[in-house]
């Protein structure tokens, strides 16, 4: 309802770009399939033909980090840049698992960490995992020509469950709520069984469980694969890394799973993403300098080291 009490349409318009390192990081899957272009150049060509099209507010979504370099082409962090790319509303951030508005003074005078604001604009950035929700609420004025953006106020909040005061809420939640119950169902199904605890909270520091089950899963995986090639008879150094072991994750971001069933929630928590396992051929040489990036006293303090299992035929682990 507008100031003139009459209801008017309004078109929302919502983009989404990704970081365009995706071709590299999923080389396998994508290459040959998928060109990704800059964020924000495409972002460029896309808000005019948004706005031909009628859309009177654009919402963006750039799964990429703030970075205040200068900008370049095919940049992974360029949420910043691409904030001010004319006919963009509101900026929905992701990928660095920052929290923003962080609270903090910037030294750049278009980012406003209290405010929330990039380029002058509503931005938000809710951490990860769904712990956060990061929250804007825009007015909308009504120019006799069309809606216009107006003030705004941006919020990371935490995230709870609530029971739905509105009707769009309890409209949504009926909606949604069969297939949120199969996927409970899904991934509370017990898998595995395990006689001792499996936690993280040392895995930055020291070798444990959590890293362990992966690493020996790989390797075995790799040895059963090259049991009948040309380099089966070679040695087997299988690397994994923390997921869950605080960080940008805060306090309440480990594992920590008791002794008894494991269900597939657990499954997902000691291997959260669906990467790919592959066997690179590699020299001693090579192995020691990777290794020796470990060994500077950032690793030792615990800021992150690899959990390497080892495998020969027969199968000797260590």
């Amino acid at each position: 309802m507008c100031a003139d009490e009459h209801s008017r349409p309004l078109r929302l318009g919502v983009m989404g770009l990704v970081t365009p390192q995706v071709v590299d990081w999923d080389k396998a899957l994508l290459d040959g399939h998928l060109i990704a272009a800059d964020i924000v150049e495409t972002a460029q060509d896309m808000v005019p033909q948004m706005r031909a099209e009628g859309a009177d507010i654009i919402v963006a979504l750039c799964h990429a980090g703030i970075d205040t370099a200068p900008w370049a082409q095919g940049m992974e962090n360029a949420a910043y840049h691409f904030a001010a790319v004319d006919g963009i509303n509101v900026v929905l951030t992701g990928h660095t698992h920052d929290v923003f508005p962080d609270g903090t003074n910037h030294d750049d005078p278009q980012i406003d960490g209290q405010a929330g604001q990039l380029h002058g604009k509503p931005a938000v950035m809710a951490g990860s995992y769904g712990t956060l929700l990061g929250v804007v609420a825009l007015d909308l004025d009504w120019t006799g020509n069309g809606w216009a953006a107006g003030t705004f106020d941006v919020t990371v909040q935490k995230a709870v469950s609530r029971r739905p005061d509105t009707l769009l809420q309890s409209g949504m939640k009926a909606t949604v709520l069969d297939i949120h119950s199969q996927a409970l169902t899904h991934i509370r199904h017990p898998v595995a069984r395990t006689d001792q605890p499996i936690q993280s909270h040392f895995a930055t520091a020291a070798p444990d469980l959590s890293l362990q089950l992966p690493a020996h899963a790989q390797r075995d995986a790799i040895v059963t694969a090259g049991a009948d090639t040309a380099w089966g008879h070679l040695p087997v150094l299988s690397a994994v890394a923390p997921f869950r072991a605080g960080g940008k994750g805060r306090p309440s971001h480990f594992i920590d799973t008791p002794k008894g069933a494991l269900t597939l929630r657990d499954v997902a928590a000691i291997y959260p993403f669906a990467n790919k396992v592959f066997a690179v051929r590699r020299t001693g040489a090579q192995l020691r300098s990777w290794l020796n990036r470990f060994l500077k006293p950032k690793w030792l303090m615990g800021i992150g080291a690899p959990y390497c299992g080892t495998a020969r035929r027969p199968m000797n682990s260590m």
